[in-house]
C-alpha cells in the first residue's frame, strides 16, 4: 500500500484482475472466452494457462478479419473438459 492508504476502494480487487490477465497472456494469443477465478493466485493460473494449451480439444485458434474489434466475433461455447478441468 503506498502511504499506508488505497488508491480505489477495490483496488485489492483491481490487482487481482490484471494479475490473471497477465497470467493467461501466458498462452501466448489473445483469448476470447469467459474465466471465472475464486480464490485465485499466480500460481493456479499459471497452471491453468498450461493445462488449457496441452487439453487442445478444450480450445479452438480462429483468425479475426483486421479490421474487425474482438467485440463483435461471436463467443465460442465452452468445451466441456476444459470446465472439468476446474471444477
Amino acid at each position: 500500500m503506498l502511504n499506508n492508504s488505497l488508491r480505489f476502494d477495490d483496488e485489492f480487487v483491481r490487482h487481482k484482475i490484471l494479475d490473471v490477465i497477465g497470467d493467461m497472456a501466458l498462452v501466448g494469443h489473445p483469448l476470447i472466452g469467459h474465466l471465472v477465478a475464486h480464490r485465485g493466485g499466480h500460481a493456479l493460473h499459471t497452471e491453468f494457462a498450461a493445462m488449457v494449451m496441452q487439453e487442445t480439444d478444450a480450445w479452438t485458434l480462429v483468425e479475426v478479419p483486421g479490421d474487425t474489434p474482438v467485440a463483435h466475433v461471436p463467443m465460442p461455447q465452452p468445451a466441456r473438459s476444459a470446465a472439468r478441468a476446474i471444477n
